[in-house]
């Protein structure tokens, strides 16, 4: 027993001495010189300053460019009901290609009309040839579209028809 401790004793001092420092320069890992302090004059300062400062002001300046160039994209990208009116016909027909003929013939009933209109969502309701009432709930800035069907008789009130759609893939420009 009095050996191990003499052993452990022994092994921990070679250790510590086998970690302590030497001098300053093995501090830096592979033997490397010291590193240099560079020192720079005031004429330095002063030009890091002034290049700090314009490169502030052009940032300054980019960022109200940007802001100003995403409010009149906002304001330009809203949908307008005429817009919404012609792209869900366009849509509509773009599903059925004879709704165009039947649009033009007396011998069908349909049409399309704006129901509803605000700062949010437009309305467009389609009335097919077979009767029903199909509406379109348009996201206006977004575009993002969803329908409901009512056909009167047969279903109790609108109900989603899981279509869905961006209004603006069928926007002419």
């Amino acid at each position: 027993m009095k050996k191990r401790v003499l052993f452990l004793a022994c092994l921990m001092a070679v250790m510590a001495v086998a970690c302590g420092k030497k001098d300053d320069q093995e501090d830096i890992i592979g033997g490397a010189d010291e590193p240099t302090t560079i020192v720079l004059d005031a004429s330095d300062t002063e030009d890091t300053q002034q290049q700090e400062e314009e490169v502030e002001e052009t940032e300054d300046t980019v960022e109200e460019s940007d802001a100003e160039t995403s409010e009149e994209a906002t304001a330009d990208d809203v949908i307008t009901d005429d817009q919404a009116l012609s792209a869900i016909r366009k849509y509509c027909i773009q599903q059925n290609p004879d709704l165009e003929d039947m649009a033009e013939s007396d011998d069908y009933t349909l049409y399309w009309n704006v129901e509803s209109s605000d700062a949010e969502q437009i309305v467009v309701a389609y009335r097919s040839y077979t009767a029903a009432i199909i509406r379109y709930y348009i996201d206006v800035q977004t575009g993002d579209t969803y329908v409901t069907e009512f056909v009167s008789g047969i279903t109790d009130g609108e109900e989603k028809t899981g279509e869905n759609f961006n209004i603006r893939d069928y926007i002419e420009e």
